[in-house]
């Protein structure tokens, strides 16, 4: 499927980026479990998600955890030696949990120069308080 849509992608400007990032990738898969009450999964079933993902070759990026948001994000990378050879990406919140693995070399420069394009948000770099 993704070969078949970056077929469609134009071979200049932010396209030709995309096209090339998605040229590696072999697969998306989604796991999303939407319940009908909170507490329906427990910590072990999140904590056996983490296990899987702090295997040889897997280290965790980024951690964010929103008391507001009752919700926890974590994106994982995997190195295959010295090259990317894909994410995770969990996401905990009291009524879903949901596991996004991108199997293929990912180059997270390349990543961030595609914000604001093809739907993806551009991430604003907030300064420290007080400056």
């Amino acid at each position: 499927m993704l070969k078949l849509a970056s077929a469609f992608l134009k071979a200049d400007g932010d396209q030709a980026a995309l096209k090339q990032m998605l040229a590696g990738i072999t697969g998306v898969y989604v796991r999303s479990f939407e319940f009908d009450r909170e507490n329906a999964y427990t910590t072990d079933d999140v904590n056996a998600v983490r296990r899987q993902l702090t295997a040889p070759g897997w280290a965790r990026l980024v951690a964010v955890d929103s008391k507001r948001d009752r919700e926890t994000v974590e994106i994982y990378s995997w190195k295959e030696g010295s090259e990317s050879g894909g994410l995770a990406i969990l996401v905990v919140e009291p009524m879903e949990l949901t596991v996004v693995n991108i199997v293929g070399p990912i180059d997270l420069t390349k990543l961030a120069a595609l914000q604001g394009s093809f739907g993806i948000p551009r991430v604003p770099i907030d300064p420290p308080p007080g400056r």
